[in-house]
């Protein structure tokens, strides 16, 4: 969940909902530009922030 502080995804909200223009202003401008430490930043481990979601567990015969 770390691509939640990025400033794209801001960006993409301002662009799609507030101004509505749909002209997003991407940093970096292009795919081309995106690192692979851009990409391994976004699905890095949040440590002590995760969330750590596990699946319901059931007992007995529930419908």
């Amino acid at each position: 969940m770390a691509c939640l502080g990025s400033a794209d995804l801001v960006e993409g909200i301002r662009a799609q909902v507030v101004d509505k223009d749909r002209n997003p202003h991407w940093s970096p401008a292009t795919i081309d530009d995106v690192t692979d430490a851009d990409v391994a930043q976004f699905f890095a481990p949040l440590g002590d922030l995760e969330l750590g979601l596990t699946a319901p567990t059931t007992t007995g015969d529930q419908q």
